[in-house]
């Protein structure tokens, strides 16, 4: 083979195309571990170069093995050549499909144009995204329709509760018509006969009782107000005259005085149904209940005594209630209470404040004063009270 000449372009060329390789080679390997995008758009720029060479190298080797005394080459020069052009075209191949498969995963094709992978992804992600809201969305509607539903339900329950309540009304304010007529003929007597307050709360039916427990648990407590139709309202009678105060009970002054009220579970409006007076064992209890000590030991057994009392004939007290208050007359459940009057106003003996209010007659159980009740009767023995 003859020795390469340095005239001879081929060797330049060559060289610089191995040269060439070898740096794009170099930066290939360096590109798949950094996957710097710079790095692979001059790779890319380098194989075009390469293969631009490789062409025009082609094109000179293909020509000289036409004629290759002209050139002074032999066929073993022009073989090597060609197998030189075959070797360094795989090469350059090679790496090309290296460099698509890096643009791959940078998302950059072989020949520079940008593509929507990641535009797309969001795409579908967003509207992925966008279902989800929208299903929930669904959802919450249902749950709201289900609400709407319930609410107009509730509604219609209300309105019926309400006109019953407003039937209840109306027989009350015909009640109340026929209370101020005969309170305003009440104050007229009064003004007329210059009577006293007490005898001015004659018009008001009034019966005294007793009431006295066979349990050595429970008070003694006497009835000495009106049990009666008692109307809070203010107003005008028929005669255009105003509404007289409502007459006040006397007070009993050695004896503590209860007030008990009544309503309806459904209404919540009280109603004074009668003043009742306490006998010795009430005067301890209360008593015993003017500092917070007392009050927290004695104030269970206080209500289950006033209630026991009242339960003790509750079908004959209700009975009683429904005759005389109209407003009364289709209730089903009542709930009792009652306050200590007091003394230092009694013309607010009426009046729904600081009222106590009655538990249940099944909730009524033993409480751990009861433990000490007998400490009470022996005081009331000491003191010469009775039993």
């Amino acid at each position: 083979m003859a020795a390469p000449s340095s005239s001879d372009p081929f060797y330049v060329v060559k060289e610089e195309v191995n040269d060439t390789l070898k740096t794009a080679e170099r930066k290939y390997r360096q590109c798949k571990v950094s996957g710097s995008a710079t790095v692979l758009e001059e790779l890319k720029d380098d194989v075009e170069g390469l293969r631009y060479m490789l062409q025009e190298i082609k094109r000179s080797v293909d020509t000289a093995s036409k004629n290759p005394n002209r050139f002074r080459l032999t066929n073993a020069e022009i073989h090597d050549r060609k197998a030189w052009m075959d070797h360094v075209g795989q090469r350059v191949e090679q790496l090309s499909s290296n460099i698509w498969t890096i643009s791959q995963r940078s998302r950059v094709s072989p020949y520079g144009e940008t593509r929507d992978v990641e535009n797309d992804r969001f795409i579908e992600t967003e509207m992925s995204h966008q279902e989800q809201i929208v299903a929930r969305q669904d959802q919450d509607l249902d749950v709201l329709g289900d609400h709407v539903l319930r609410i107009g339900e509730l509604g219609r329950e209300m309105g019926q509760e309400l006109d019953v309540q407003g039937q209840l009304l109306d027989d009350f304010g015909y009640e109340m018509q026929g209370t101020q007529t005969r309170l305003a003929a009440a104050q007229r007597k009064v003004q007329a006969l210059n009577k006293t307050s007490f005898v001015a709360a004659a018009p008001v039916r009034a019966k005294a009782s007793t009431v006295t427990s066979t349990n050595r648990r429970s008070l003694r407590l006497t009835v000495v107000a009106a049990k009666g139709k008692q109307r809070m309202r203010r107003g005008q009678g028929n005669s255009g005259m105003a509404m007289p105060s409502v007459p006040t009970p006397p007070v009993d002054p050695d004896n503590v005085e209860f007030v008990i009220f009544v309503r309806s579970k459904k209404l919540l409006q009280w109603m004074p149904l009668s003043v009742m007076k306490g006998g010795g064992p009430a005067n301890m209890l209360v008593k015993a209940m003017e500092n917070d000590l007392g009050k927290k030991m004695y104030g269970n057994t206080l209500v289950e005594n006033v209630g026991n009392a009242i339960y003790k004939d509750k079908d004959a007290i209700e009975r009683s209630i429904r005759a005389q208050f109209p407003m009364f007359k289709a209730t089903q459940e009542f709930e009792y209470g009652f306050k200590i009057r007091d003394k230092e106003d009694p013309k607010s003996w009426y009046l729904a404040k600081d009222i106590q209010v009655i538990p249940p007659a099944s909730e009524l159980g033993n409480t751990p004063i009861d433990k000490v009740n007998s400490f009470f009767q022996d005081m009331g023995k000491n003191l010469g009270l009775g039993n």
